[in-house]
């Protein structure tokens, strides 16, 4: 893309118009559908990385990774999730009026606020990283890779998947796209090949000592798409292809020693702390939740059978019902993208109508994927083989674990545009009280049912409970911002009765010059 303000105020004005006046589900889908693979891409990979990982340790995998995965997703993914999303909405509004240069800024400050909270959770982490595994009683096979992750994670994380933000802002869709391609690809190949060349190759008799190839095909995989996100972002790219960012910023000015501690650094910092920590709550309620659940487990429940058997309910709702939040996650960026847009035109009636469509897209497709998960043996593809796994199939839970799991997935949409809403409007109080009704929940919940029925408890409840407490208290405030949405939509609706003789033409004539005017 061309450096001419010209060039770029154009491009940005089809941009906003696209957003603002095609239609709803068009444009749902439009931005939603790269994020819905790529979401689908990461689900795909930690089914296979399941696979793998069962057939060489068997079922300690399960009761490794019920604790791992939620402490991960706290410590690694949430955080670097929030401040991307706060960045977002910043950006959005400058990007609105054309302000491509305080846009580029507020990258760099982006930037730097996510190079430093990473260093400090990463000294944090290998600090904290012993006590969380004798605490969790994560087995040896899983320390080293768990360690790995925890270090490194954060910073990979905000430099690879979160990225997705960016490219999300500035239209580039078929780069989300790729970006959740490529990482699978490569992570696959990796972990694949290692798996069937030390394992296969040698037979069962040789078991490796630990997961190693995960955490090689992890870290290969991560230097590979970090460093490539780090130098795209600076506009390097391979063979000369033309890129489409609309900022651009260079390695330099994004990586320079004396900004780091210049006084907008520092207050750039505080703020993407404070937000994100803010916005982090929510999203760390039910990982707490399942830790809660299997820890409550680990100490009430007497049996080998019922201790492997809960725990296993649990996994197969957060592990393999993840897939179920992809939709909500992906059809919400598309939302976050267009609101920004039009509430600076005050297209208030659109914004109701994206709220009411994202939710019927949410709940047709999590509907279907559930409807799959019925009547496909996808659960058993990747674990069905394991002797345990067929014990567990005749006295666990599967077919309530991944209900549930579809039922709050649907139900999701809901908590992530109530959020998005709450962070625009800088409501954050909404979201606050969502997060900590939610994790009150959780918290009574489980100690309740550890308290009066004690290994005989149904741990799939508090989360169950625990996602629709959320999701009854983001329908609450969704219904408050219709209304008021109702309210602004009555000058609205007066000026589209005047010049509803003009055509969809002339209306997309005055978004682009409204556009094009600020």
């Amino acid at each position: 893309m061309t450096d001419n303000p010209d060039v770029v105020k154009s491009e940005l004005s089809t941009h906003g118009v696209f957003l603002t006046t095609h239609n709803v589900l068009k444009m749902l889908f439009s931005y939603g559908v790269p994020f819905i693979i790529s979401g689908i891409c990461q689900v795909f990979i930690d089914y296979i990385s399941a696979y793998f990982q069962i057939s060489l340790f068997g079922m300690s995998f399960i009761i490794a990774y019920a604790s791992t995965i939620p402490m991960l997703n706290i410590f690694t993914m949430v955080m670097p999730m929030a401040i991307t999303t706060y960045f977002q909405i910043k950006t959005g509004w400058l990007l609105s009026q054309h302000k491509t240069e305080l846009a580029a800024e507020q990258y760099e400050y982006y930037t730097r606020s996510a190079l430093i909270l990473a260093i400090i959770f990463t000294v944090g982490f290998a600090s904290w990283s012993t006590f969380q595994i004798n605490t969790f009683k994560i087995g040896a096979q899983f320390q080293t890779n768990y360690i790995v992750q925890l270090v490194f994670g954060f910073f990979v994380n905000t430099w690879n998947f979160s990225q997705s933000g960016r490219y999300n802002m500035e239209s580039r869709r078929l780069l989300v796209f790729a970006r959740g391609l490529i990482t699978t690809i490569i992570f696959a190949a990796i972990e694949s090949f290692c798996y069937n060349f030390f394992f296969g190759k040698f037979g069962e008799e040789s078991k490796l000592e630990s997961n190693w190839p995960t955490t090689l095909a992890y870290c290969l995989t991560q230097l590979i798409c970090t460093t490539w996100n780090i130098l795209l972002s600076a506009g390097y790219t391979a063979l000369g292809v033309t890129t489409k960012e609309v900022f651009k910023n260079s390695l330099k000015e994004l990586y320079s020693p004396k900004k780091f501690f210049s006084k907008e650094s520092l207050k750039s910092v505080g703020q993407y702390t404070i937000y994100g920590l803010v916005m982090s709550i929510l999203n760390m309620a039910l990982p707490l939740a399942v830790l809660l659940c299997v820890q409550s487990i680990q100490t009430t429940f007497i049996s080998e059978t019922d201790i492997f058997n809960g725990i296993t309910d649990i996994f197969i709702f957060y592990y393999f019902g993840s897939v179920f939040r992809v939709i909500p996650y992906s059809i919400n960026q598309a939302f976050v993208q267009a609101s920004i847009v039009c509430m600076k035109l005050n297209r208030w009636a659109r914004i109701r109508e994206m709220i009411l469509k994202g939710f019927i897209i949410a709940l047709v497709f999590n509907g279907i994927i559930a409807l799959l998960f019925v009547f496909l043996p996808i659960i058993d593809v990747f674990i069905g083989t394991n002797k345990e796994f067929q014990a567990y199939k005749i006295n666990g839970r599967m077919q309530e674990a991944i209900l549930y799991s579809a039922i709050v997935g649907a139900g999701q949409i809901l908590t992530e545009l109530a959020l998005s809403l709450s962070v625009i409007q800088n409501h954050f109080i909404v979201s606050v009280l969502i997060a900590i009704g939610k994790i009150i929940q959780a918290i009574l919940s489980s100690y309740n049912l550890k308290k009066n029925n004690g290994d005989k408890a149904d741990y799939l409840l508090v989360l169950l409970f625990t996602e629709c407490n959320s999701i009854g208290t983001s329908l609450i405030f969704l219904i408050m911002y219709f209304i008021k949405f109702k309210f602004f939509c009555k000058e609205e609706g007066g000026n589209k009765k005047k010049s509803k003789s003009k055509g969809s033409t002339q209306k997309k004539k005055n978004a682009d010059e409204i556009l094009a005017n600020e």
